[in-house]
């Protein structure tokens, strides 16, 4: 029951992960010429572009979930698992808030920090499990590896902004998009014609 929920709660988490692949030259680029204001514009806007999506994913898992799981696997021992879904989908909320800090960080050579705090977060959601699984069974194992996540992605949001002075998290009001994309236009229009200015010089 407990891996059936894991495993549909990992969907949410595909947009981002889709936009970290694309993002990291434009990541590179960006902060080896300095331009810090442009990368964090671009940076929230596709933060944003790909968490609302799953936001909205969680949400349908909090007030849907449990006739979901039942006519996903076809059987009502499912509904079961609806807690660890919510769970699990809270820690997943702020994974997906925080967008793709771990890139950021991955891409400014900050890798080190990156791996201290993953593995400092990982131990203490697999300690909180182990301790937890006893008394609350399955739904103490989700909120201690729900709360590990939630920690990690927080933990780098932070690390990002001290070290780089870069937030890379969702944008708090979504209506500053079309402003935003606009300006992420024209940069990109600008990119393009830096890079032909440059191979037409060569």
């Amino acid at each position: 029951v407990y891996g059936a929920a894991a495993r549909i709660i990992t969907v949410v988490t595909i947009p981002l992960t889709m936009a970290s692949a694309i993002l990291a030259p434009i990541i590179a680029e960006l902060h080896a010429h300095g331009q810090k204001d442009k990368l964090e514009k671009v940076l929230r806007v596709v933060s944003t572009l790909g968490g609302l999506p799953a936001v909205v994913a969680i949400a349908l898992f909090v007030f849907a979930g449990q006739p979901g799981l039942e006519l996903l696997y076809g059987d009502a021992l499912y509904r079961e698992g609806w807690p660890v879904l919510v769970l699990l989908g809270l820690g997943q909320l702020v994974n997906v808030w925080s967008g793709v800090c771990a890139q950021l960080l991955i891409m400014t050579g900050r890798q080190l920090g990156v791996m201290f705090i993953t593995l400092a977060s990982s131990a203490l959601a697999i300690l909180g499990a182990f301790l937890a699984v006893e008394p609350f069974g399955m739904y103490g194992v989700a909120a201690a590896f729900a709360s590990g996540i939630a920690l990690q992605n927080f933990m780098m949001v932070v690390y990002s902004y001290r070290t780089l002075g870069v937030r890379s998290y969702m944008l708090v009001n979504p209506l500053a998009l079309r402003g935003l994309l606009v300006e992420i236009k024209e940069t990109m229009r600008q990119r393009r014609q830096s890079r032909l200015q440059a191979q037409q010089d060569e």
